[in-house]
């Protein structure tokens, strides 16, 4: 083993530590060793061959995760009780992105190569993460980046990743997307996409939560100012409408979703003045709802036309 490894084995004990000083020098410590080339390649070598005592990107990663509660311990009892000032509030924020930072580069280097982290334990850690209310302030918007670009984007991942978990992460960013958190909305609404597109293909869609989400995000589009949220969010309710489509047995739920939000979007198309790609999306979502109210072109009911299909439809279809 070179002596770069024996220096990260014991910086990664030493992450670990109680006084604040001493974790931050270390974590500077961490962010130099770990991109030197031998260490890559004996972390690369002992996860690839698994030996008795070899140091793993897996093992590194469970003490990048006993850091990261440190920190949020320490941030959140500095936050109880330290100045509320403008100086004190920025250099949380500050400590907040560093500690965060170290996280995402850690896991960009590790899966550079090859996806060698355990897909369980990153999307545990992401998801207990985004789950608590005070590491959802201080990294939120980080780690969501951390889950859109490390996570989503690698399709090993997602056969590795159980129905249950997808269903985890989809309700989450749901809920994070309709709250009124300070998060970078555009980006809660690229994850809704990206989860509801890969849960589609992936798994069967959990149909009971999701149509109550859709009408939701919907109805809200009218009071959107942000194109890339109206966008990604009319994209992600296409997706999972079309994933719904192709089940015969919801169809009476696409062509509901589509009569009582129809006016919402209308709206939007005439009145926001939405950009090219959100019209194309707004427009897909239209022949989705034609094709499921209409099917194989069908204009009376003994032909097909769904029951819920109203006089607006019949017009527009004529």
């Amino acid at each position: 083993v070179s002596m770069a490894v024996r220096d990260l084995q014991q910086c990664c004990q030493r992450l670990d530590g109680e006084k604040v000083t001493e974790r931050k020098k270390e974590a500077e410590r961490f962010s130099r060793l770990i991109v030197l080339p031998d260490v890559i390649v004996e972390l690369d070598r002992c996860s690839d061959l698994r030996p008795p005592r070899g140091l793993t990107w897996d093992a590194v990663f469970k003490f990048v995760q006993r850091y990261m509660q440190r920190e949020t311990d320490a941030l959140q009892a500095a936050a109880s009780t330290a100045s509320t000032s403008t100086t004190a509030r920025s250099n949380r924020q500050t400590r907040s992105r560093e500690v965060a930072t170290l996280c995402k580069r850690f896991v960009r280097i590790a899966n550079r190569r090859g996806t060698r982290l355990k897909c369980s334990e990153l999307v545990r850690h992401v998801l207990e993460t985004l789950s608590n209310k005070f590491a959802r302030m201080q990294f939120g918007s980080e780690y969501i980046m951390l889950l859109i670009r490390d996570v989503l984007s690698v399709r090993r991942y997602w056969c590795e990743i159980p129905a249950s978990t997808w269903a985890d992460l989809q309700k989450l960013c749901c809920r994070l997307l309709e709250s009124k958190e300070e998060l970078d909305r555009a980006v809660l609404a690229l994850a809704v996409r990206l989860l509801l597109s890969a849960c589609s293909f992936q798994c069967d869609t959990p149909y009971r939560d999701l149509p109550c989400f859709s009408l939701r995000a919907l109805h809200a589009l009218r009071h959107e100012r942000s194109p890339d949220v109206l966008e990604r969010t009319a994209t992600a309710v296409t997706a999972f409408l079309r994933a719904a489509g192709a089940n015969d047995g919801q169809r009476r739920l696409l062509c509901r979703v589509g009569e009582e939000s129809g006016a919402a979007l209308l709206y939007v198309w005439l009145n926001m003045r939405p950009c090219s790609s959100a019209k194309r999306v707004l427009w897909e979502f239209f022949l989705l709802q034609m094709s499921a109210h209409h099917p194989r072109g069908a204009r009376h009911a003994h032909h097909g036309v769904s029951p819920l299909a109203s006089p607006f439809d019949l017009r527009m279809f004529h």
